[in-house]
Order: C-alpha cells, then structure tokens, then sequence
C-alpha cells in the first residue's frame, strides 16, 4: 500500500451499491458506486473521486448507448439522469423506482405503481406501461434479444425484438425467481434452485450443457500451494478492500523492499499487501500450538519484519524473509504477558524470557506428528517429537512487587531485565527505545526516598497520578492483550532527547484547556492518594486525546490540540482529529506524524466520520500505513492536499441537482372514503353518558363495556392478538369467543366454545374463508390459535392442527372439508389435512419487493380459484387461474382497478367472475345524525369484492377506526340487502354507510 499522498479505502465491512446493468469485471478496475446515498468512483475500494450531491441516492443504471447513454440514478422519490455518473443530476420523475435495466426500445424501471418503459431518446420522453401485466423485472441484451419475468414467477423470452415470446414454464416447466445481467447475457435463476438459464447472443441455452462461465482456467491455479492467494484475488472490478486492509492500517507495517504486512484477525496466517494499493499479494500460513489457539500481529522492527503471537503457554516471536514462505523461531516466553513497541525497531514483551533457546518444543508438545496443509506447521511438529525436551517445571507466577521484562535488541538477540520494590508495584507499562527499556510508574518527581536503585538497562521515570499538568487526562488501560485488535503497544515510544512521548485521553470540556494555564486545585493528600493507587486509566477510545511529552524527572507536557478537535485515533506517533460540524461549517479533520506535538489540515473523508467501533476490540488507530476511522472507512497514506475553503451547511451541494422533473410521475391510487352516518341515537348507543357526580359513598353512573364486548373476533382483528378466552377444566382446556360473522351488519355476536382445546395459550390470528356457491354466506373466518386452527363458521367447532405458518392472507373450503391457505410470508399453497397442513403449490411471489400483495379468489360459477395480485400504490388488480392439480398458475391478467370500484345494486355475475378479501387504505370517517365528524382516519379497510367483466363491485367492508379510549368498528354490506353498523365496547349503532371510490391520479 503506498504511503505517499493520502486517500480513503472502503472495505468489505461497508456495502456499496454497483451498477444494476452489467456485471464485474475480472480485473480491478475503476467503478462508479453508492455508499451512503453518494456517488464515488471507487477501484478496489480505493475512493478515486466523489460527486457533491444534497441527494441521498439509493441506485442507478448505466444506461446503453443504443438507448441514449449516460446514467439513470434515483432515490427515494426522484428519478434522475446524468450524462457522467458524477455530473450534474436532471431530474427526470418524481416515482419510487425500485430497479431500472435497458429494455428493447428503452429503459425498463420497476415501481410500486408497476413496471414503466421510458424513452430517453424521445422529444419528450414519458413513462408508459408495458403491455405485459404484473412485469417485475425485464433486461433486454440488445433491440432483439430480452428477458421478463412477472410477480409470480412466470418468465418469458424473445429472440425477434418482442415479436414473440417464449414461456418458460410452458416449454421449461420452471419459474423463475430473478434475473441478474451479466457480460453479455442475461441470468435466469429457477425458483426451486439448480443451474441457471442464460439468454446470451446465440439464444437461451443452459449453464449445465453449454456454458461454463467461471470454470476457465486461470494462471493462478498453478501456484505453489504452501504460499497462498488470499480469498480476494478471486478478483472482481466491484470488490471492496478486504477487511484485512482494515487492520493492516491500524497494526501493521511497511516492508523495507515494498508492500506492506498485517496479519488476518483470529487466523494463523500473515498477509503481503501490495505496495499499489489496498490489495492483498500472498499469505503464508503461521504455526499453532497444540490448542489450536493463539493471535499474531505484524511488527516491522528496524528493517526486520517479525510476527508476534500469544500460544498456549505464553508468547513467540517469528522472524520472516522476503520470501514470506518459511518464517524462523526467533524468541519465545513461556508466560503470559503483553508486547511493547517503540521507535527504530526497539520491542519487548513484558515477561520472562525463555531460560533456553527457543525451539518447536517450546510451542507443541512431543506427541505423534498431525498432517497439516501449512509445510512449516507439519515440520515443527516434528522438529519438537525429534527433539524430546526435557519435561519443565511449570513457572512460578512472580512476586507482586516483581516485574520482568524481555527486550530485543538490533541484532534479534533478547535479554531480560527485572524491576522490583513499589515501582513494580505501580508499573503502568515498559517502553522499549534505543537506549533500552523504560518502566513508566505512578510516583513522585525524581527518585522515591527508599526506592530501590534501578537495575542495570531499565530506567525508570515516575509521573504523579495527580499531576495537575496532566489537565484531568487520564491513561489508556491496557486490558487484556489477547482481547485487543492491536496487542502490540506502541503508544508510548522513547523521543531522540530520550523524553517519553505517548497519547492521553482528555476530559470532553477541559476547563484548563479554555484557560490556557494549568490549575493546581487538588490537595497534596488527594494526590499521594492517587498515586497509591496508580495512574489514572480509561478504556474510552476515539475521545479528546492528546500528546504528552514527559522527561526524565517526570515533569509532564500536554501538547495542543487545534481548536474545537472532538475526536481522535491515534497509533504511536500519528494521529488523526476532527472537530464536530456546525451551523457555519463541515467538520474539519487535521493529521499529524509527530505524536501530536504538530496538526497539519487535511481534506476529511467524503462519507463517514472518525468514529470508534462499538465493537471495542475492533480495528480502531492508526500506522505508519494511515489510519482505520470507523467500521469499514480507512485513510491509507500521510499528506496530501488542503481541505478546500469551509462552506456553510445550508449552501453546500445544492448545485448538483439542476432543472424540474420533465416526465409526469405514474397514477397513484388515492384512498377512498367510506362514510358512515349514525342514527339519531346512535351516539348514547356507542359513548357512554358522562357520570355525574355520585353521592357520598355511591359510585358513579354508567356501564363499563363487559370483556366479551371489548373483544369481538371480526376480520377486522388484524394481526396477531389476544383472541377469546382460555380456561382449565377437568376435561382439558375451554376456549371461548365472541364470533362477529363476517360482512353481516346488524347480527349479533355468536360466542364460539371449543372444549378440549390443544392450546396453552389464546393468541392468534384471523383470515378470510372464500366459501363455495350455495354456502349461507359468501365468507367465513379462519381461526389461528397457537398452530391450531378452527373455522367460525362449523356446527361443531374443534381445533385441528395447522402447523407452523408465517403470514395466512386467505383461505378457501374445497370439497370434503379441506382448505386451501395462501401463506404470503412462506410463499405456499398449503392444504389442510389431520396431521396438519401440507405444501400443495410453492409459490415465486416476486411481488412484495413492489410493495403488492396476494390474496386467493373463488370463481362465482364455482369452476375453481384465482390468485390475485393487489398494487397498493395503483391499486391495480391481476389476476392468473389456479390448478391446485397441476400445482399450476396461468398467466396474470388485468381485472380491474380499485379506483373504479362502486356500489352496484346488485353485484353482476358473469362467466369467470371472481370474489376476493382485499385490504385497501380507505379514510373511514364516522358522523352524527346531524351530519358532525365524530372520529375520521386512514386505515386499511377488509373489503369483500366481485371482479366481472373489467368492473368491480363492493359487497361489504369492515374497518377498526382508532381512538383514544377505544376503537370503533364499522361494518357495511352494499347492494339489495344493504345495512352498515358502527360498534364499541359499549354497544352498536345502525348507520348508513356509503362508499365513495379511490380515484387514480397523478402524484403531487
């Protein structure tokens, strides 16, 4: 990775959004991308560019030549067109786009009001439906050869520019679940799984017989085995920086010849980067102990590149060559400790050194070698079965006022030092340096009177816990090293003039800080307190830290931060800060590379901010490499330019987006009103009188609605609630309710008793039952209690089982008592039997993603079902015959539209009529005699319909309308027996209910 000029990376731990037309190419290459709702021209990860833009995008699409060029983008709301992906956006619709790809003779752009051709060729370009209803993708590869699947699954393709079409589950007798384009093709991918089909230049063929796409051979195949490509070089044009990068930045180092080295997280292996960018080159397996366990970060010592590692019985450290390939046995310490690095290569590990040369033995125990695919794994294991060490005492665990150290020098050569007495006890950390070893203790200035003196190649410098000079800053806690990202310390390192340089954390609002000057107001007896208990120490990473500079008598120095700096990452002597956005301007970020006694300014990241991970052994600091900023965004480099001149908030990149929306936005559906007006005491029927004032003793007047009343079981029950009521008995469980039979205004409730009930519990669900021609209603209810499930309407209700299900939108009596449930949430036509239901037709309902849902129709002749298919934002409605025998559906077909639905005395029946429950938002608004709004609401409203001839017709609605003590619920039939009524928990009252249409109009 390159160290000069400084640029951002994302890694794999972010997702980026790529082209929805094309696939990637085979070779790292620049490519236009999302992330966080901006534009960027990333290569590899690496950030190449970014657009300013006050829009948060959400997709975009190249767009062919053939059909006009440029790129298609759109976000929420808005479509654009820009002719280079980062220039100027024009906005084209204001329509929710879900996916845009080219089409034979334009682009092809799915929404929640349907799929939509539009022309950028054109004078004047429109969006206009395609002639295939419920199209939920479509890619054409060129004006001759396209592909087009509908919201269930059945697919079709055309080789003669659409003058044909071929369907698949005709000639194939396979659905399709999605189509993803590729370099020159098309994929089908089949609903139930198996190879895919490809529609390519020669026509459609399958992958298993005729295509082999990602089983050419590749050079890389012939590698050596025992050096290993990593992962990622199975190489694409839209892959990110791997997560390696990540941590290389914040733990690893800079190759004297090249490259730069980090270890992979938790694994025995050691990665090459490459000296180009943010790729990794080679790994190289490292060797494990016995456990299996172990960590190991990436150390540039000098010019000598080494792997520390924690095992089993304590630490090692490896020696690597160029070559990578097989790595020495430089040092090991056969107990637990931590690792220190400071500055030209000085290292040290704060524990004993191993009492011999190392050796394999330190690191397996002798016992039968175990074949491994790492070479240098299997020979050291056997190097340790062939040397049969002598069987060591286990160590003896050191005194508390006893602390060692083990310090490298330049010629690899370890040497243990020992410091002992109160200084060990209050040793905050070793700090290796060119000199030799520091131990950095809690104390006063100077020698402590009674001190032992120090021994021969440490040097020991105290600091007061209680140092006003340290202006309330405070000590990064070691912790646990095995625990940490970054187990190497190295953020205290020995300066040239011999002083301690290092990184403290500083309170949020540091008064001595405004100030200027340090105070002096803590009590001498509050600070030899704290000094007894050690330096102050916090786990916060990414506050206020500050570089402090400490001599040799102790004497402390907190160097600057620039003003209004918030945040910090640092790793020994570079850092990065930025200070909190205001009203005025952006958030300003500033580097340095000299432990912070210096701040340069520099141009912040186009996304994302400098921000700990909440994972607190997540990658978080920085290297000599740059520096990791949050989950997924690194800076790679030191320097680079200025930041460009600060702008205020509110006139920043509002130049991005130019013009109006030239293309008028697709029919939405707009909620109809259903108006129901009550009787002249239809008020005192639903709302309780106001009490007056009881008399002293008394209570007050009026009827509380009694607990049957507060929960009737009505279609309207939606979701899944408390349902009935459930009592022990002798002879098992009672389960009872209050039944409301379904589009029947006016009848009274029914209580429903089921004795012997297999629940433990009564919570449940309700669903529509499309009933069978001559039934003494059109509708039943379907009653879902704890995977068991009972129809209302049986003379000798019992609970059956049903099973697991996720989401039932209907259900319909077949013959012999069995039902057919349409499960939306598990994609299923199941089929009702006694050990419980079966799956009788999988579903591809593709349909969801547009924001459509599915419910089950009946036929009104009795000749079979339907599913239909309901747009909520057009209110569009299609329909495709069902063959539960076949386990088949026909193509889909248009059969209305919820804005023309209305009232008709009665409903017409004709040859291939249909009856379905769909679920509609409806404004209900409740009045009094008098004609004053008692309560108004959007909600969805049940509506029970009749499709027939291109008409549809209104049989009933039941809709809840909220309140702020209690909801109410209306009911209405419609037609020659018409009635509405409107319910609480008190009572019913008649009304006269009316329904006035959804009208399809425009958006706003």
């Amino acid at each position: 990775m390159r160290r000069g000029v400084a640029h951002y990376v994302l890694t794999e731990r972010v997702g980026a959004i790529f082209d929805t037309r094309g696939g990637s190419a085979a070779l790292r290459r620049p490519e236009p991308a999302l992330y966080e709702g901006k534009r960027f021209l990333l290569k590899g990860g690496m950030i190449l560019a970014t657009a300013p833009s006050s829009v948060s995008l959400s997709g975009f699409s190249s767009v062919p030549e053939r059909l006009g060029g440029g790129y298609l983008l759109w976000s929420r709301e808005q479509v654009y067109r820009a002719t280079t992906f980062l220039g100027p956006l024009s906005p084209i619709a204001s329509v929710s786009v879900h996916g845009a790809q080219p089409w034979l003779d334009g682009m092809l752009l799915t929404t929640s009001s349907g799929s939509f051709l539009l022309d950028l060729r054109a004078p004047e370009p429109a969006l206009r439906p395609l002639r295939w209803p419920g199209t939920a993708q479509g890619i054409a590869l060129d004006t001759q050869r396209a592909a087009r699947v509908d919201v269930l699954g059945r697919a079709a393709v055309t080789l003669d520019g659409g003058a044909t079409w071929r369907d698949l589950l005709a000639t194939k007798g396979v659905m399709i679940r999605a189509l993803t384009p590729g370099d020159g093709l098309v994929v089908l991918h089949p609903a139930k799984g198996g190879h895919p089909l490809l529609l390519t230049a020669e026509g459609l063929v399958d992958e298993r017989k005729e295509v082999a796409l990602s089983r050419s051979f590749r050079p890389d195949q012939r590698l050596d085995a025992s050096v290993l490509l990593p992962a990622p070089l199975v190489v694409s044009s839209r892959s990110l920086a791997p997560e390696l990068v990540q941590r290389a930045v914040a733990t690893g180092g800079v190759l004297p010849w090249g490259g730069a080295l980090a270890t992979a997280v938790d694994e025995a292996r050691v990665s090459l980067l490459s000296a180009a960018g943010p790729w990794p080159l080679q790994e190289v397996g490292l060797p494990q102990n016995e456990s299996g366990g172990g960590r190991c970060q990436a150390v540039i010592a000098g010019e000598v590149p080494l792997v520390a590692c924690f095992i089993e019985k304590g630490g090692m450290v490896l020696r690597l060559t160029r070559a990578l390939g097989e790595p020495s046995l430089e040092a090991t310490f056969p107990e637990r400790g931590r690792f220190f690095a400071g500055q030209e290569g000085a290292f040290a590990y704060a524990g004993r050194c191993s009492p011999s040369s190392p050796s394999a033995a330190d690191l397996f125990a002798a016992s039968a070698p175990s074949p491994s695919p790492v070479p240098l794994m299997h020979s050291l294991r056997q190097l340790a079965v062939d040397e049969t060490p002598e069987p060591e005492e286990p160590p003896v665990p050191p005194p508390a006022d006893e602390a060692r150290v083990c310090v490298r020098d330049a010629e690899g050569r370890w040497s243990e030092r020992q410091l002992v007495g109160d200084d060990a006890r209050r040793l905050y950390r070793w700090i290796p340096g060119p000199s030799g070893v520091t131990a950095l203790v809690a104390g006063g200035e100077g020698k402590r009177e009674g001190a032992a003196p120090a021994p021969v190649g440490v040097r020991v410098v105290r600091v007061r816990a209680g140092d006003p000079a340290l202006k309330g800053g405070q000590f990064l806690a070691l912790g646990e090293p095995e625990l940490a990202e970054r187990f190497v310390e190295s953020d205290f390192w020995e300066d040239e003039d011999r002083s301690i340089r290092g990184w403290i954390e500083l309170p949020e609002d540091s008064a001595e800080e405004r100030d200027g000057e340090a105070r002096d107001d803590v009590a001498e007896e509050e600070r030899e307190s704290a000094e007894v208990q050690g330096l102050p120490e916090t786990t916060t990473r990414g506050g206020r830290a500050a570089g402090v500079r400490i001599d040799a008598s102790g004497r402390v120095t907190v160097l600057s931060l620039p003003k209004g700096v918030t945040s910090v990452v640092h790793g020994g002597r570079f850092a990065l800060a930025r200070t909190e956005e205001t009203e005025e301007a952006k958030a300003a970020y500033f580097e340095s590379t000299d432990g912070g006694a210096s701040w340069q300014p520099i141009e912040g990241p186009p996304v994302g901010r400098l921000e700990a991970p909440s994972d607190t052994s997540g990658a978080f600091g920085c290297s000599t490499l740059g520096c990791s900023l949050s989950d997924g965004l690194v800076r790679v480099g030191w320097g680079g330019a200025a930041p460009a001149a600060p702008t205020p908030p509110d006139a920043r990149e509002d130049d991005a987006v130019e013009g109006a929306p030239g293309v008028a936005a697709p029919a939405q559906l707009r909620p109809g009103v259903l108006s129901c007006r009550l009787e002249k005491d239809g008020v005192s029927r639903l709302v309780p009188p106001t009490p007056a004032a009881p008399p002293t003793g008394g209570k007050a007047g009026g009827r509380a609605p009694s607990s049957a009343e507060g929960s009737l079981v009505s279609l309207a029950s939606s979701g899944s609630r408390p349902m009935g009521t459930l009592e022990a008995g002798s002879a098992g469980a009672r389960w009872s309710a209050e039944i409301l039979q379904p589009f029947a205004p006016g009848g009274r409730p029914r209580r429903l008793t089921v004795r012997g009930a297999p629940m433990s519990r009564s919570w449940g669900s309700v669903a529509p039952i499309l009933m069978p021609p001559g039934s003494p209603e059109a509708v039943d209810m379907l009653l879902m209690v704890e995977r068991h499930a009972t129809r209302a309407g049986e003379r000798s209700p019992s609970f059956s089982l049903l099973g697991s299900v996720g989401h039932v939108a209907a259900a319909a009596l077949l013959a012999g008592e069995r039902l057919l449930v349409l499960d939306t949430l598990k994609d299923g036509l199941l089929l009702s039997g006694p050990d419980g239901a079966r799956v009788a037709l999988g579903l591809t309902w593709l349909g969801a993603r547009l924001g459509a849902r599915l419910t089950l129709a009946a036929r009104r002749d009795g000749q079979g079902l339907a599913l239909v298919s309901h747009a909520t934002s057009s209110g569009e409605l299609l329909a495709g015959g069902l063959d539960v025998g076949r386990a088949e559906v026909g193509p889909l077909a248009v059969i209305g539209q919820l804005g023309s639905l209305e009232e008709s005395e009665p409903c017409q029946v004709t040859p291939g009529s249909l009856r379905f429950v769909v679920e509609s938002p409806v404004v209900l608004r409740i009045s009094t005699a008098d004609g004053a709004v008692l309560r108004e609401a959007e909600r969805d409203a049940v509506m029970l319909v009749t499709s027939s001839g291109g008409r549809l017709c209104a049989e009933g609605v039941e809709a809840r309308v909220p309140g702020a003590d209690e909801d109410l619920l209306i009911r209405a039939r419609f037609g020659p027996r018409a009635a509405g009524e409107v319910r609480s928990g008190r009572g019913s009252a008649y009304a006269r209910c009316t329904l006035d249409p959804g009208r399809v109009s425009a958006q706003p």
